[in-house]
Order: C-alpha cells, then structure tokens, then sequence
C-alpha cells in the first residue's frame, strides 16, 4: 500500500509560481507521438527512425543477477542493507543502495565476503525458489540517514521524523506467504512490513516509529516458506517503510524472486517443450534513477527533470542508457545541466544483450522501479518497425488469448504469425508491452522477420530494447523515453521453431486453498494484532460462493490520501447488507 508515485523538487529548489511549476502540476499534456512530431522525429511508420545516436556503443555485456538457490529446500542468507558506488552508472558513479547476499555463516557475522568478479550488486540479487522451498533471512541495516526524502524532511508531517534515521525492512512481492509476528516458539518474522530495523549508528529511533511498527535495531530475522502448490512465477522484494519506499527503491534497494519455471506452464505437447529446453531464460531488473551532474543521487525523482523547456514541456528523444537533464531556471525551476536520469538494466545502463540460443530466450521482466512507468518495445533499425514477442505472462499469471484482461491496458495482444485456428485461443503476441512499476511480465523474445515470422537471424542483425516513454494525462508525470539496451542476435537457425509457444490456462480457482494458506492458518490462531489486541482467528471463512469486494480509491473527504473500503457479495453477485464499509484513509500506522 505504499505510495510509491509522489515526486518533487528536491529540498531548497525554487517552488515559487513559474512555468515550470505548471509544467510540473500537469504533467507535459501530450502523447509521445505528438511530441516526436513537433521534433521532426516520426518517419512514415510511426516511430522515430533517430531515437538513438548512431555509433553509441552499447556497454559490456549484460550479466545475469547474482543467484541463490535452496540447498535441500532450505535457503538460508545474510542480507545486508549497505551503500554502495554504482558503477554501471557512467559517468557519475553514484553512491546508491544495495542488498549484499550471501550464504549466512551462523556465527553471528554482520558483512559478507567481496562478491564474486563480474557481480554488479545495484542489479539485485536473484532468489530461485522451488514449491516447498523455506528461506531464511539475517537481515542488517547499514544504510546512512536519509537527506533527500520528502516525508523524512516535511516539516509538516510530525511524528515521522525518525524515517530520517533511514529504517528499512523487507516485503516479497506478489509472493502467497506468512506475514506473521514472532509468537512463541517463533522468533521470526515472515512477509510481514510492520517491522522497521534501524541502523544503531544512526541514533536512536524517537518513541513514535514504535506507533508505526514493531522496531528493531540493526537486524531482523525473517523466514517463509513457499506453499508445495504455490503457483510457479516471477516475483520481487523490496523495502516496504511507509513514507520512504520511494527514496530506498530509487537508492537501488529490490531483487528478484523466481518459484519454478516458466516451462511450469508454458508448454503443451513434447514438440513445444523440446524446443524452449533450448532457449536461455534471461532475468532482467528494471531501476531508474537520477543523478546530478555533480554525482549528487536524487532519491525524490522531479519527473520533470528531462522534459524540453523550450517548447512547453515535450519529452526529448531517447539517449542510450539515461535521458539528460534540463535547465528550467529562467522558469522559475531547477538547473539540472549535466544531469542524468539513468534506466539501467541489471544495473548497467545501455548493456548489449547477446541473444546466441537457436530460437531466442524467455525473458523474465522487473520494473523494480519506485514509479517510473516502462513502454517497451523492440526496435529494429533494420525494418523500421518494433519487432512482435509472444507474452507468457504477467504478474504472475499465464496469458493465453489477448482478448483476457490483459489486452487492452498492459498490452495491445494480437495473433502470433502462422499459428493455428485451434492454437488462437493459446497464444498472444504483442510489439508493445505497458510495465507500471511493481509489473512482472515474461516473454518470449526471438528474431522475427517484417512478418512476424520467425527466422535465421541476418548477420549482424540488432534490435533496440526500448522504453518509448509515457504521459499519465494532463495532471499527471512524464516519463522519459530511453535506450534501454542493445539486442544482438547471432545467426542461428532455429530450426523446427513453432509459431508460438502454447501457453496453459491460469486456473479458474486455485486448487487447495488451504493447504496453500495452512502456515498463515497457524498463525491466524495464534497471533494478535500488535496495538489493537484483535485475536486475528477472529477472521472467518465466508460462506460457499460469498467473496470480498476490496475498493481502494481516496476518501471522499480527503482527496490527497489513499483509502480502502469493503464488502461482501453472495453467490449471486449481490451485495450482502450491513457489510459495506465507505472508503476511509490508509492508516499506514498499523495492520488492516
């Protein structure tokens, strides 16, 4: 429930009334391709044919996240919240937040070992799981005070001065796993955000951090395990402190979470799954963030920082690895001249990804971003066109035909070329894919002629992995577009490569429900709420066919802050009487 999407100034910029100010209350006002127009940037088939310097070589090759795994169904870590100098960030190298990973001793150790040569810790580490699989995590906090955070510094929300002392804590997104309290014999906390551990060198946390959440200083130990018939998906962590997600995720603190494969429910048929047995599975963490010319790492994002201030707020063309910043003083704005808004991949900016498996790779996708919203494509300079990829899935969830729930807003799904009337139903493929911070999507990427087809790569065929950028309306941000990276496809041929990989359906209900939920069972009869002293067995199964309708929006009379309210619907879609709760504020103080 975190609001990831403020953003601002940071702290002493100019804010008195000016054009930039406008510009930053309602957003730039237009779609990219009127803005690529004004610049003379659109060739016939609609896309820019310049949006990147030619020449501009791609950085090293991109590697893959530094990965853990469970040895006998147990994975047992020390993780350590520390910053760290960026360097795939060139040429500023800023300092940033990162999670050092490794094995936990057991002896009390509070650092890990150098990581292995070629680990580019700001990528995140990579957690592969299996159904069954129990973690355990040594949690430490490292990280110096927070200086550039709005809610740790607003004078105007008292009682939240100790988000300043930069506490930390951990939540594994998406994943289905306890949130539970130390209780008893328990010593741990499972997926659980109401527990802030701070850093001791900090000083001491003022006497209401304890209203927010349970506290504890320098380290936290957490341990889940994942249900045996826990769906198979791609998942992330990340810091969850109500007030400061935004500035810890934008320092670079998220990794990855994997449980099983995508093959779990990708294939139908031996044909199928003897071709993906071949294609790589590549991981791709999606970060941004800003950083001043002087090195100077901006943790508040100022969406504003690359628009053009010279024709009215239009969004510039992309650059490889970062968009650049913009001088708005005579506006009454900020100087951001030599700045950089840096969106990297596995903690490079502008990698080249080497595609050398016949028929491609699977893509496993995180915009691990505070707020940023990716609009991806791949660009082929050759064709002039973003070349199609078939979607697996998104958020977790396996996708068959485009006309689902996903084929409007997150992608336009259209039929993979040469697929079958009965495969139709199977299958989707997309040439562009909407990613809003928080999105998992994985894909199937493989060289694709003007047709859609897929074939031998020519040589020395590339495509540009892109972000096209994005408005979210007249009052909302503008996010930039960039080159994210460089695609190189090796002249493979991929022989008997199907048209599409078919997909099998998400189930309708999720088979035992309750064996999957059996740990959160326990802990429900045993557990109270940590201020209130609700018993939380007290929480009943509904009867057969009722469900929960959750509403999340803002309080009518309270527009500025999130809310949820509530109801319960009977087996015939109606609403039960006396069940409707109105939507009241988010009170982000203690457990709903």
């Amino acid at each position: 429930m975190q609001q990831f999407h403020s953003a601002g100034v940071r702290p002493g910029d100019p804010l008195k009334t000016s054009t930039y100010n406008k510009m930053r209350r309602r957003g730039s006002g237009v779609r990219r391709s009127a803005v690529l127009a004004a610049l003379g940037l659109l060739g016939l088939s609609g896309h820019a044919t310049l949006a990147r310097a030619d020449g501009v070589a791609p950085a090293a090759p991109i590697t893959e996240p530094y990965t853990r795994s469970a040895t006998n169904g147990v994975l047992n870590l020390l993780m350590i919240a520390q910053p760290a100098t960026l360097s795939g960030l060139t040429p500023q190298q800023p300092q940033g937040f990162v999670y050092n990973v490794c094995l936990n001793p057991g002896n009390g150790a509070t650092s890990c070992p150098p990581p292995p040569a070629g680990v580019n810790q700001y990528a995140g580490p990579l957690l592969r799981l299996m159904q069954g699989d129990t973690v355990n995590i040594h949690f430490v906090n490292q990280l110096p005070p927070l200086t550039d955070s709005k809610h740790a510094t607003n004078a105007e929300e008292p009682g939240e001065e100790f988000l300043s002392q930069n506490p930390t804590n951990i939540h594994t997104h998406g994943l289905m796993v306890s949130p539970h309290y130390p209780a008893g014999s328990v010593t741990t906390y499972g997926d659980n955000v109401f527990v802030l551990t701070f850093n001791s060198a900090n000083g001491a946390p003022g006497i209401s951090a304890s209203a927010h959440a349970d506290v504890r200083m320098d380290a936290t130990d957490y341990s889940f395990t994942i249900p045996s018939n826990h769906p198979s998906g791609l998942f992330w962590f990340h810091p969850h402190v109500h007030g400061i997600s935004l500035n810890q995720i934008s320092a670079g603190l998220a990794g990855m979470i994997t449980v099983g494969s995508p093959m779990d429910y990708t294939c139908v048929g031996a044909a199928c799954s003897n071709f993906t047995q071949q294609l790589f599975q590549r991981h791709l963490l999606l970060k941004d963030l800003q950083v001043l010319a002087d090195g100077t790492r901006m943790d508040q994002p100022d969406t504003t920082m690359c628009l053009s201030p010279s024709t009215g707020g239009l969004v510039l063309p992309a650059l490889p690895g970062y968009c650049a910043g913009q001088d708005f003083s005579s506006q009454g704005g900020p100087n951001y001249s030599g700045a950089k808004w840096f969106l990297s991949v596995n903690g490079q900016a502008y990698p080249s990804i080497p595609v050398k498996s016949a028929g491609g790779e699977i893509w496993s996708i995180v915009n691990a971003s505070g707020s940023n919203t990716q609009n991806l494509v791949l660009y082929n300079p050759a064709t002039g066109k973003n070349m199609p990829f078939q979607v697996l899935a998104v958020d977790g969830i396996s996708v068959q035909s485009s006309t689902g729930q996903y084929g409007s807003a997150k992608f336009a799904g259209t039929l993979c070329p040469g697929v079958t009337p009965s495969e139709e139903q199977s299958v989707t493929c997309t040439d562009r894919l909407m990613m809003m911070p928080s999105s998992r999507v994985e894909i199937w990427v493989s060289y694709r002629d003007q047709t859609g087809t897929v074939v031998i790569p020519p040589q020395g065929a590339r495509a540009i992995f892109r972000t096209e950028g994005y408005n979210t309306g007249p009052a909302g941000d503008t996010w930039p577009a960039v080159d994210l990276a460089e695609v190189d496809f090796d002249p493979i041929d991929p022989g008997a490569a199907p048209h599409a990989l078919l997909v099998q359906p998400p189930p309708s209900t999720l088979p035992g429900v309750l064996a999957l939920a059996q740990d959160l069972n326990q802990t429900n009869a045993t557990a109270q709420g940590p201020n209130d002293g609700v018993v939380l067995s007290n929480c009943q199964p509904l009867a057969p066919g009722h469900h929960r309708r959750i509403y999340f929006n803002v309080p009518a009379n309270y527009s500025d802050l999130f809310g949820l309210g509530y109801e319960e619907i009977d087996q015939n879609g109606v609403p039960v009487p006396g069940t409707f709760r109105d939507v009241t504020e988010f009170n982000s103080a203690a457990p709903t």
